[in-house]
């Protein structure tokens, strides 16, 4: 997926094919962007429950999107394991950003909007459950959901296959949709209009309190956070280190 909306060049294969967390850069005219692609999360091939956590709270504290790419429809293990991420987030404090979610549900071709409407709000459900457990214990309605995530009912992209199966000389053979291509230039339309209502939120965020004190670690009011690539390296360095020394914690 990521190859087609941003031209990366990442492995790709049937079954797993990245293994731990691939970075790629693509410079435009107005940014640099740094798009990285973790290895499966979730799957009978990852590695362990704990290194998935670790993965998704990386991506999370580092990134202004987070795109869950799930073959088939949204389950309950997506938001039990971002229901982890945002206590490990809020209590750890590594966050700068509050990055916007996106699902990109693939081979999907027949779900109404309702539907997807449906799974996005479930989602988002178990995660405000997480954050009034949090408020439990802290000032009361100090922080919102989207002052460490954003998520709304638009934040689902439904891709169909890549791929059409055939036959040739006896053989079968898959050959690459047309279909797919359009939609993923559909889809990064989509990506960036999920990165501006978050960074929007957040600003409104910080225009509704008196000066950003109640709202939880997530750097400035909607600019970008890192001034130069290796200022986000060192961020993402310092992230990783303190999750792999939190281990199981």
């Amino acid at each position: 997926l990521m190859n087609y909306l941003f031209g990366c060049s990442f492995a790709t294969h049937v079954g797993r094919c990245t293994k731990g967390l691939y970075i790629s850069l693509l410079e435009t005219r107005h940014a640099l962007l740094v798009i990285l692609d973790t290895e499966g999360l979730l799957s009978v091939e990852a590695r362990d429950d704990v290194f998935d956590k670790q993965v998704a709270l990386m991506t999370m504290a580092c990134s202004d999107l987070v795109i869950v790419n799930n073959r088939g429809e949204l389950g309950r293990h997506v938001g039990d394991l971002f229901q982890v991420c945002l206590f490990a987030l809020y209590h750890l404090k590594l966050a700068r950003i509050s990055p916007a979610i996106g699902f990109v549900l693939q081979c999907l071709s027949m779900v109404n909007q309702q539907q997807q409407y449906e799974w996005v709000a479930t989602v988002k459900r178990s995660l405000e459950d997480s954050v009034q457990e949090l408020q439990q214990k802290e000032k009361p309605h100090s922080f919102k959901l989207q002052d460490l995530v954003f998520l709304d009912s638009e934040s689902i992209f439904v891709m169909p296959s890549a791929f059409n199966d055939d036959v040739q000389f006896g053989l079968q053979v898959s050959r690459p949709t047309n279909l797919y291509a359009l939609k993923a230039l559909q889809l990064r339309e989509k990506v960036f209009q999920w990165i501006a209502r978050a960074k929007a939120s957040q600003k409104q965020r910080f225009a509704e309190t008196a000066d950003g004190a109640d709202i939880p670690s997530t750097g400035s009011s909607g600019s970008s956070v890192f001034a130069s690539l290796s200022q986000w390296y060192d961020h993402a360095r310092t992230v990783w280190q303190t999750l792999s020394m939190c281990g199981t914690d």
